[in-house]
C-alpha cells in the first residue's frame, strides 16, 4: 500500500495532530530548563575577602549609612588591584593583614597614610563577601567557589552534561533489552 493513499484515507495532519504534537513537545521544555538553569545558579558576581573581626563593627559613630560602612569595610580591608576612568576594581583573592585592627583604628591609619596603607597583603582566609545585587544566592555564593576553587564550577556543569549524556543513552539501551 502506498503512504500517500493511507494518509489521505486516514487524514491529513490537522487539528488533531497539532495539538498531539503541542502536547508531547511539553516535557521537552524541562529538559531545557535543566540545561540553561546553569547560567543562573552558577552567576558570578563580584567577591571580596571577608573581615569576621569587622562583621559586627558599625559606623554610627562616623556618621554612615550601612551601605556606606559596608564600601568604608571593603576599601579598608581589600588592596585595589587597579583604577580605571574613575572605577576602582579591588583585589577577588587577597586582603590586607588587619588581624586585631578595629574598624575605626583602621580608618584612622588608612586617612593618616593619605589613602593608602603600609600593611601586608594576605590571601583570603576568612571566607568571602558577595555582591547580592544581580544574584541573591548561587552556588558560587554558597560553597564559596572562588579564586583557589573556582574550577569546581566547570567541574560541576561537565558532570551534569556527563550525566545527561549517560542517562540519554542507557535508557534507549535498557529499552531494547
Amino acid at each position: 500500500m502506498d503512504f500517500e493513499k493511507v494518509l489521505e484515507m486516514v487524514g491529513k495532519f490537522g487539528r488533531y495532530q497539532k495539538g498531539i504534537c503541542v502536547l508531547l513537545s511539553i516535557p521537552m521544555f524541562v529538559g531545557v530548563a535543566a540545561i540553561f538553569i546553569q547560567v543562573f545558579i552558577a552567576g558570578k558576581s563580584d567577591h571580596w575577602c571577608k573581615i569576621t573581626a569587622w562583621e559586627n563593627d558599625n559606623c554610627d559613630g562616623m556618621g554612615l549609612s550601612t551601605a556606606e560602612c559596608a564600601e568604608l569595610k571593603k576599601s579598608l580591608s581589600v588592596p585595589v588591584k587597579k583604577e580605571t576612568d574613575g572605577e576602582v576594581e579591588y583585589e577577588k583573592c587577597l586582603k590586607y593583614d588587619v588581624d586585631g585592627i578595629n574598624l575605626k583604628t583602621a580608618a584612622d591609619m588608612y586617612n593618616n597614610d593619605n589613602g593608602s596603607y603600609t600593611l601586608e597583603t594576605i590571601s583570603c582566609n576568612e571566607g568571602w563577601e558577595f555582591d547580592t545585587k544581580n544574584f541573591p544566592s548561587t552556588i558560587i555564593m554558597e560553597f564559596e567557589l572562588v579564586c583557589g576553587k573556582a574550577y569546581l564550577t566547570n567541574i560541576a556543569q561537565s558532570v551534569f552534561f556527563v550525566g545527561f549524556m549517560v542517562g540519554s543513552v542507557v535508557p534507549g539501551l535498557a529499552a531494547d533489552m
